[in-house]
């Protein structure tokens, strides 16, 4: 896909997102969803239950809305090179708290397998700063989806 057609695709200048302004929005969450699910260099059919249960929570979907929310994410992420625009869209359309929900969803994403990797826990850090949210929220978002001992 040429760049130009995924910037107008991502923007909402596509029919589809021009008449579901919240789009966009859905699909930022979606691809910071599944960047956490394949940080582990696998994607695996738990995580991608937990991501479907995460976009039906946080935005409130169907499990078909969210499936093909997922596939879109899918195409929309292996096109991508930076998560840099799909945080600046939830950073503009999201309050902290919805942010705050997001980063224990993507908490609940990377523990999905039972396993947390180093480059799962980086890559949340990342995200976590990138959304503007402090390390307290980082903490408390990780402890409330690993337990205690998580520290």
């Amino acid at each position: 896909m040429a760049l130009q057609e995924l910037l107008k695709r991502f923007l909402g200048e596509e029919p589809e997102q021009r008449a579901n302004p919240d789009a966009r929005l859905r699909l930022a969450g979606a691809v910071l969803l599944l960047e956490i699910a394949q940080s582990d260099f696998e994607l695996d059919a738990r995580e991608l239950q937990v991501v479907e249960e995460a976009l039906s929570r946080q935005f409130r979907l169907d499990t078909q809305t969210a499936q093909q929310l997922i596939q879109q994410a899918r195409d929309e992420h292996a096109d991508s090179t930076s998560l840099e625009p799909y945080v600046r869209v939830l950073n503009q359309h999201c309050g902290r708290d919805e942010r705050r929900q997001l980063l224990l969803n993507l908490w609940q994403v990377a523990h999905a397998d039972g396993v947390l990797h180093a480059h799962e826990e980086h890559m949340m850090r990342r995200i976590a700063d990138m959304l503007y949210l402090s390390h307290a929220d980082f903490i408390q978002a990780k402890l409330a989806v690993l337990g205690p001992d998580a520290g």
